[in-house]
């Protein structure tokens, strides 16, 4: 098995063009004029095609051809069930059942320019499989006789790919969504790379760290207590006069076995705080979460701040019968049965938020 075949593999977890590349490796290797990854979705009775990516060589009008997209899903199940050990798929030996489906596919993929073909496939896990189709020229030259041996042998890897470039997409989405939650917070958030560069930063953590705009790496110092520190960390860092806490975490790595490749790229996070400036939630997002109208957070802000209710009143020009009732009324929403109550959670969420006033 070559290692650099490999290589783009697992490389296209992250980078997808690497699939591309691996795919007209195999192509290359095994003399085909085709070569498509495929995942199925499988049900306890049904298999279904339900993604494809194929060498830069595959047509693709050849995309909307899948032989599996027009078979009966419950006579694929039958026909290939799951198994944790590659199997291996010829067309000369498909069941007659699917001869007549077979011909007619065969035919439309010949326009194309595509021949026989040859599969592999292996359970990702009880609900997916992973494939490899090759595809035979039409010229008369026929696929290396090694490819059967190449395609079963890729197969582990190919299954580790996919389910680790499921793991990267999830990933990824989390860190959106971590992203947007700390900005909201007004909190640092930073990825790096193994070698300490800078993949991802939230206005908040240059603001902390002192980064400017175009920085692309940490403070070597800092770089250097990250890295002694380790994943789940924790490091106290004084950025001029702020004194920072800064958590680390690795966000993934290499899978298990890929470092006899040459693949060892990690992503770390880092999760910035200014202890004497704690994020908290600014009036947009209290009326938000808790469906405070503009003036009741204005009444929030002002116990926040430490004025008592008439106080209140008195700053937004209200009657004292209003601002009561609309304090009632963010007790209810916020869910605090006394003022006490509210006031501490208020505090817990920082009150220099908020404002006495619209």
């Amino acid at each position: 098995m070559q290692a650099d075949l490999l290589a783009d593999f697992y490389a296209a977890t992250v980078d997808r063009a690497r699939l591309t590349r691996a795919l007209d490796r195999v192509r290359e290797l095994t003399n085909a004029t085709s070569a498509t990854l495929h995942v199925f979705q499988r049900s306890a009775i049904r298999l279904r095609h339900q993604w494809q990516h194929s060498c830069s060589h595959t047509p693709t009008s050849a995309y909307s051809m899948a032989m599996l997209d027009d078979q009966n899903p419950r006579i694929l199940s039958a026909l290939n069930p799951p198994s944790t050990i590659p199997c291996l798929i010829e067309d000369a030996g498909l069941p007659e059942v699917l001869h007549p489906q077979l011909q007619r596919w065969q035919e439309q993929l010949r326009v194309q320019g595509m021949g026989r073909f040859i599969a592999a496939r292996v359970s990702l896990d009880q609900d997916r499989e992973v494939g490899l189709a090759l595809h035979a020229k039409i010229d008369g030259s026929v696929m290396d006789a090694g490819a059967s041996d190449l395609m079963v042998g890729l197969m582990p890897h190919l299954r580790e790919t996919v389910l680790l470039a499921a793991r990267v997409d999830t990933g990824a989405r989390e860190h959106q969504a971590l992203r947007t939650t700390f900005d909201r917070m007004r909190a640092g958030l930073v990825t790096l790379s193994a070698n300490g560069r800078v993949l991802s930063i939230n206005p908040a953590a240059r603001q902390l760290l002192g980064l400017s705009a175009a920085a692309t790496g940490l403070p070597p110092s800092l770089q250097t207590r990250i890295a002694e520190t380790g994943p789940q960390g924790f490091v106290c860092w004084k950025a001029g006069e702020r004194h920072l806490h800064i958590f680390t975490e690795r966000l993934f790595g290499p899978p298990e076995g890929a470092e006899r490749i040459g693949w060892t790229a990690e992503t770390w996070l880092l999760a910035i705080f200014d202890p004497e400036e704690q994020a908290g939630l600014p009036d947009a997002e209290w009326t938000r979460c808790y469906g405070l109208t503009p003036a009741e957070t204005a009444v929030l802000g002002g116990i926040a701040a430490g004025a008592d209710i008439a106080e209140v009143a008195t700053q937004r020009a209200i009657s004292i019968h209003t601002a009561r009732t609309q304090l009632k009324s963010v007790m209810a929403k916020v869910g605090a049965r006394r003022q006490a109550q509210l006031g501490r959670l208020v505090w817990t969420s920082r009150s220099r938020w908020f404002r006495a006033g619209d």
